[in-house]
């Protein structure tokens, strides 16, 4: 059964061909398959109530439609049903560990860029305020300046203007070290606004370096279930899903081949070769090969 996993195009193949009918004499839906749970491995972090609940719940999706039993739990069941841990439910379990990743780090950028745009904004304001002062200033010392050039033409300023000319020069002085005070500020937040947007970009890199991984991931093609029939018997073997909804899916869809259906046309049925409908449900081309299989009118 095949998967499409998000938007990464996981792609997961539905078993097909690979089904042979060894029991020739047995005509679909004309006894109940008893079925029992198999190799349930640990890597899929399930435990085995979790996982009978799930093959319950998709053998009741075709038994509701035929309006009969067709499948019984039975401990000693003739079909084992197992779950088979490898590099399929591995490459699946790691794209979504990426994503959970990828999300954080989104998560964290978006903090970054939001408090770069406060450094920003409070740099233009200290900026623009400090190029003002540093107009203000040049108009003043320039003005300072013709005076005492005005003065020294004449040999000297008057004591009364002499002091005005000290006081202005101090004053100056002054505003002189609050203007290098406000530089410093400047400089202060273009350095941490040049902080912030390396740390951005650092967050970005490792975002995209994940989505590289996950694209990866996405050009390996897997079966995600398979049904069998030969001289050892019937089961179904599980190998990959992605939550419990999938789970549900690819069990009814190996289901369905027990029960000698083929695959349709279907997107959004459950005997699609690609897991990509959604809902637990069957689709009317489900109901109609269904009703082909086990001879319901």
């Amino acid at each position: 059964m095949n998967s499409i996993k998000n938007t990464f195009l996981i792609l997961v193949i539905l078993a097909s061909g690979a089904v042979s009918f060894y029991m020739v004499n047995r005509k679909p839906c004309d006894s109940v398959i008893t079925y029992r749970l198999g190799t349930l491995d640990a890597g899929f972090g399930i435990d085995s109530a979790y996982f009978l609940e799930a093959v319950r719940e998709a053998e009741a999706l075709w038994e509701k439609s035929a309006g009969k039993e067709m499948f019984r739990y039975e401990q000693d069941g003739e079909m084992p049903i197992s779950l088979i841990y490898d590099e399929r439910q591995s490459a699946t379990d790691q794209g979504n560990s990426l994503e959970s990743e990828i999300g954080t780090a989104k998560g964290s950028a978006s903090s970054v860029k939001a408090e770069l745009e406060s450094v920003k904004s409070e740099y233009d304001r200290t900026l623009s305020a400090y190029e003002e002062s540093v107009s203000r200033f040049k108009t003043r010392q320039k003005a300072l300046s013709d005076q005492i050039d005005y003065w020294n033409e004449r040999g000297g300023a008057p004591s009364a203007e002499y002091r005005k000319l000290t006081q202005e020069q101090e004053a100056l002085g002054r505003m002189a070290d609050s203007i290098e005070e406000d530089r410093l500020a400047v400089n202060s937040l273009a350095e941490r606004a040049d902080a912030l947007v390396d740390s951005y970009n650092g967050i970005v890199r490792e975002i995209n370096t994940d989505v590289d991984a996950i694209n990866r991931l996405s050009d390996e093609e897997f079966e995600q279930g398979e049904y069998s029939s030969d001289a050892d018997g019937q089961r179904i073997d599980i190998y990959q899903f992605d939550g419990r909804e999938r789970l549900v899916r690819v069990l009814a869809h190996e289901f369905g081949h027990s029960l000698g259906m083929g695959h349709n046309e279907d997107p959004s049925s459950i005997m699609y070769y690609v897991n990509e409908g959604k809902g637990l449900s069957l689709s009317s081309a489900d109901i109609a090969d269904l009703k082909v299989a086990c001879g319901i009118r």
